[in-house]
């Protein structure tokens, strides 16, 4: 096995992909008892494009308290800091909306001063689909059926230069607006590509007149693109610091963690890009860094959310098998690393 020299720990590269968020295990909802403890509780409907309500009680008196989500998949996101009243207590009013996915999702509580942290479970159920339309006709033509395809979308059956709204359900259950379309004589079409941070899997287009309300759906399914096959001659490994050379590569931490990137075998001085691709199918760029003498060694965390992404609200690296990729720019070398990210340790 390939070892990266000790040298090149010298021209390591920090990657930072985004700022602190925190990532929780997934635990039983915590209740107060008998006037003692934090609790949190979530009441409402619990389907997309609804309104709930969230209740904390029992922290100190005039206590900010951070509250964030734990998606299906582990996902974090933050959803606001909000202070308590002098009795320990606070509420607010909570959307979710048609951007969140279905499944079984967590809201965190954890007080600033008191340090108590309180967790509730519930599950988050699909809105509801308009009511399909038999005269109302959906159709595409695939150039291929993987990400980077271009799908060429067509509609009928709708009135004539209606304005007919379109959007695409995600595997996991989240929306996409896609706009409007213009029905000239009660038809249209317009193309769509899937992009590398499209994961694979079952897709819903959905497509509704805005007058008539007429709609339609059609299904496809989104396979991964091909770039998983790495020709022979360069190497990468990701591992828990320190790594290679002083310990031996250990290829799973934890979320939020500082985990090395290493690689050798590339042109010497050539610039290398590196991407991580998700268990999703979903494809993040991390940087572009120089392997001087062919080598090169970068430090990154692992987020537990990732912001800079046109998807919807559902950002972030999700727990599983993710595959590290390095590209020599000049040489065209390329190596793959495989990593294990497991959900992060809480409190």
């Amino acid at each position: 096995m390939a070892r990266i020299r000790r040298s090149v720990i010298l021209a390591l590269l920090s990657i930072t992909l985004i700022l602190g968020v925190f990532s929780v295990q997934p635990a039983a909802p915590v209740a107060a008892q008998e006037g003692e403890g934090p609790s949190i509780t979530v009441t409402g409907t619990f389907v997309q494009r609804s309104e709930l309500t969230i209740i904390l009680d029992n922290f100190f008196s005039n206590e900010p308290i951070v509250l964030w989500q734990t998606l299906p998949d582990y996902t974090v996101l933050p959803i606001r800091t909000i202070d308590t009243n002098s009795g320990g207590f606070a509420q607010l009013k909570w959307t979710i909306d048609e951007t969140f996915p279905v499944g079984t999702n967590y809201i965190t509580a954890r007080g600033e001063d008191s340090g108590y942290v309180a967790i509730v479970e519930f599950e988050i159920e699909g809105g509801d689909a308009p009511e399909l339309d038999p005269n109302v006709t959906l159709e595409f033509t695939i150039q291929g059926e993987s990400q980077g395809d271009i799908f060429l979308i067509r509609g009928y059956g709708f009135d004539g230069s209606e304005d007919v709204a379109v959007w695409l359900t995600y595997p996991d259950g989240t929306v996409q607006d896609l706009g409007r379309r213009t029905a000239n004589q009660g038809e249209f079409a317009f193309a769509f590509q899937f992009g590398g941070l499209a994961p694979e899997g079952l897709y819903y287009i959905t497509a509704q007149g805005v007058r008539s309300e007429r709609a339609g759906i059609i299904s496809l399914t989104l396979n991964r693109g091909d770039f998983l096959q790495a020709p022979e001659g360069a190497f990468l490994q990701v591992c828990v610091p320190p790594g290679p050379p002083e310990e031996e590569c250990i290829n799973e931490a934890r979320q939020l963690e500082e985990i090395l990137i290493a690689g050798s075998g590339f042109l010497p001085g050539e610039t290398i890009s590196l991407w991580v691709t998700l268990p999703t199918g979903e494809v993040y760029a991390i940087a572009e860094i120089t392997a001087f003498g062919g080598d090169f060694a970068a430090f990154a965390n692992l987020p537990a959310v990732i912001s800079d992404t046109p998807r919807p609200r559902r950002d972030g690296l999700p727990v599983g098998t993710h595959f590290f990729s390095a590209y020599g720019q000049s040489s065209g070398l390329r190596a793959i690393a495989a990593f294990e990210l497991l959900p992060g340790s809480g409190f």
